[in-house]
């Protein structure tokens, strides 16, 4: 039985809805004539218990919380491959490894959320210097981690970090010297030799 309720006027948009594809011939995942046809009967006559047929699981949403939160991590992500890519200065490969920490495990339900929204920045080009990175590919970095780097209060921490450094300074990402992306990823001031 479904659980989905649609008023009157719900049901008279999704027939409309549904005429216009039928009549458009569109045919895709979403269905075909056929469907559409029997969308538009269940519709019409309101059989609430096949309402289920006729909405699309669209998925949950994500809060504006989680997003928030994803934005604060690429952010900082986003600021140190800026150094990386554009800087002037090298970073060693255990700060690059470090780097190519920013996704998220698509496999863990907890994450899936800020996957879906850091997969949408991403791929919207919202922080260009990270998708840069990708699209290139370098040293496999990839939106989901698959569980092999940091956990979200972790990256947090990495947010919190780069937003202090920001406050504590009127220099741009040109500035930024090795010990301040070490210091952002890692919490760690500078290497004692």
């Amino acid at each position: 039985m479904s659980e989905v309720k649609l008023t009157r006027f719900e049901r008279t948009s999704l027939i409309n809805q549904f005429r216009i594809m039928k009549a458009l011939n569109i045919s895709d995942d979403y269905g075909d004539k056929e469907i559409f046809d029997k969308n538009i009967k269940i519709l019409h006559n309101g059989f609430e218990y096949y309402y289920d047929e006729v909405i699309l699981d669209a998925g949950g949403s994500v809060s504006v919380e989680v997003t928030k939160e994803v934005i604060d991590i690429l952010d900082a992500y986003d600021f140190c491959a800026a150094v990386y890519t554009e800087g002037s200065i090298k970073l060693d490969q255990d700060l690059v490894n470090e780097l190519t920490e920013f996704g998220f495990d698509l496999n863990d339900s907890d994450h899936i959320s800020y996957y879906s929204i850091a997969n949408w920045l991403l791929n919207d080009n919202r922080f260009t210097n990270l998708g840069e990175l990708m699209r290139k590919d370098m040293n496999g970095i990839d939106i989901n981690d698959h569980g092999f780097s940091r956990n979200i209060n972790e990256k947090l921490n990495v947010a919190n970090r780069y937003k202090d450094f920001i406050r504590g300074s009127d220099s741009s990402f040109k500035d930024a010297t090795v010990d301040d992306i070490r210091y952002i990823l890692t919490g760690v001031n500078k290497i004692t030799e």
